[in-house]
């Protein structure tokens, strides 16, 4: 199957979802007018052909970065509102209008596109999915502790033209989460077509360092979301299926950061909070700044649970899908006019399916090959005197004594299809039931002769005891006996599972939600999800 979003005919499309704006009657395009944050939304910018990742010319859009509304702008939910996933035309290539789906929000006078929720712990969050797509959906908050009604399960998907209405407090600690649609065997499409977006909590350590370092969201702490994409050259999106294709994950060419292609970011001589997010469909990353040919120390503070306890140096940090990894980068060592870039490195992708591109994969960009993100321009020198702070948040380690051990097995593909425990994914079968306040420890191996599995569980975070039998990349990477990862410490709510690897972690299921309760634990390889590598799961 090939899939662009023209296939629901675009003009019909365009005209049915309201996406037809102006009084001119002109068609809504989310570029870099649409943001008072400044930056380009895939469109703005200088003339470049050149979109190949491998090469570092051709970065001349300027970064999306958040602002007060349009594409990604940052919005406080402080009464109920209205999320419609909807059908617009943005441009993913410079000037080239194409299809897209996008999250509209909609709150006095200011219109948002995926925006940019900022919440503080405790807030109570009122909010009506208005499904405004040609097809069912459901919104999934991603990280949230949540009761089942609220958290987006698929069994609880809305047709188009129906609504469904979400009420719940914010009860995690401050981190990054985030949110994205969750209808079953539709996740990949409309993640890859654009809906998605970040969720901030915040809390009294997130207040903390940003006054400790003078941060400010969305101008020196700035989330980035980095997502790969086929795009053909008439600038429209393509989404390509087959059978091998749905066992490996869609690959992308071409590399956007906030909906931004080959984007640069203007930075002055002080330190920066930058808010990773990996929302691509099956593509990891190994991040690294370069300056020159040198490799740029940074430190990592958090992760998908929130900070850290203590920031730990690094020059590399592998990101698996649906993970979020936040960094201190500090561009003082740096002159005005040099360019630091941000890369993903090679790595082995470790997955015998991909050696091969032969089985039409529209992407010539191998997962584990080397290429550049994004480029950040040193722009401007600035008095800057601040520290990092030694210690960021506390971090309660689980009491894991007479916790019971799960052995959860990923399983090789059959016909296509992954599995989990030898389950594939039926929503009246509930494989997995654990019992309210208990803890428990899972063992999750994966085949030697597999990929890597991003394995996700929802409403509850977990804390990552030890991994064994890694590769060696990641054992380079490991900074304990346990060989774990400076972004395996606190909590967590996804952990990327190498071939042959076995990760431990420790899980309590204590909950503040009355009656069984129902959730998902399931890769977030998308097309893994969508082909069934995912389970329900129950609190009793």
């Amino acid at each position: 199957m090939t899939s662009k979003l023209n296939r629901r005919d675009f003009l019909r499309i365009m005209g049915m979802s309201g996406a037809v704006l102006g009084a001119g009657g002109g068609g809504l395009v989310l570029n870099s007018c649409d943001s008072s944050g400044g930056g380009g939304g895939g469109g703005g910018g200088g003339g470049t052909t050149n979109f190949d990742p491998r090469s570092a010319e051709g970065f001349v859009q300027p970064l999306n970065v958040p602002g007060e509304e349009g594409l990604m702008g940052i919005f406080n939910p402080e009464a109920p509102f209205l999320i419609s996933p909807k059908n617009v035309e943005m441009e993913f290539l410079p000037g080239k209008p194409a299809a897209g789906f996008q999250y509209e929000t909609i709150a006095g006078d200011r219109t948002y596109y995926n925006p940019v929720f900022r919440l503080i712990k405790g807030q109570q969050v009122e909010a009506t999915m208005a499904n405004e797509l040609d097809e069912e959906t459901i919104i999934h908050w991603h990280g949230l502790e949540i009761d089942s009604v609220n958290d987006g399960h698929p069994n609880n998907a809305v047709p188009a033209g129906a609504s469904y209405n979400y009420n719940y407090p914010i009860l995690n600690r401050g981190a990054t989460y985030w949110y994205h649609p969750h209808p079953d065997k539709l996740v990949g499409e409309q993640a890859y077509f654009g809906l998605g977006g970040f969720y901030i909590v915040e809390d009294e350590n997130d207040t903390a360092l940003r006054d400790a370092l003078d941060l400010s969201l969305g101008s020196t702490e700035i989330p980035l979301l980095i997502q790969d994409k086929n795009v053909d050259e008439s600038g429209q999106l393509i989404f390509e299926m087959n059978p091998m294709i749905q066992t490996i994950g869609v690959l992308g060419d071409k590399i956007f950061v906030n909906q931004t292609i080959k984007p640069f970011l203007d930075v002055d001589t002080r330190i920066y909070r930058l808010r990773f997010l990996n929302s691509s469909n099956s593509r990891t990353y190994k991040l690294a700044f370069l300056k020159g040919s040198e490799k740029m120390t940074f430190n990592i503070i958090g992760n998908d649970g929130g900070l850290l306890d203590v920031p730990y140096q690094a020059t590399e940090v592998f990101i698996g899908l649906a993970e979020r990894v936040d960094i201190l980068i500090d561009f003082r060592g740096s002159q005005v006019g040099d360019e630091v870039f941000l890369k993903s490195m090679a790595f082995d992708p470790m997955d015998p399916l991909t050696v091969d591109m032969d089985f039409n994969q529209p992407s010539t960009l191998m997962n584990g090959e080397e290429f550049y993100i994004m480029k950040f321009n040193v722009a401007a020198s600035t008095s800057y005197d601040r520290q990092i702070p030694p210690t960021l948040s506390t971090i309660e380690p689980i009491d894991t004594t007479g916790a019971g051990e799960r052995l959860i097995t990923l399983a090789n593909p059959i016909e296509g299809v992954w599995f989990i425990n030898n389950f594939r994914f039926n929503p009246e079968e509930v494989p997995i039931t654990v019992n309210r306040d208990s803890t428990e420890i899972w063992s999750i191996f994966n085949g030697p002769a597999a990929m890597p599995h991003p394995i996700h569980i929802h409403a509850v975070q977990f804390q990552i005891l030890e991994r064994t039998n890694s590769p060696q990349q990641v054992k380079d990477l490991a900074i304990d006996s346990a060989g774990r990862m400076p972004t395996d410490m606190g909590w967590k709510d996804v952990v990327l599972v190498w071939p042959g690897e076995t990760v431990r972690y420790a899980v309590k299921f204590s909950i503040p939600f009355e009656g069984e309760q129902l959730y998902l634990f399931h890769c977030h390889n998308l097309e893994h999800e969508d082909q069934g590598m995912m389970i329900n799961y129950s609190i009793l």
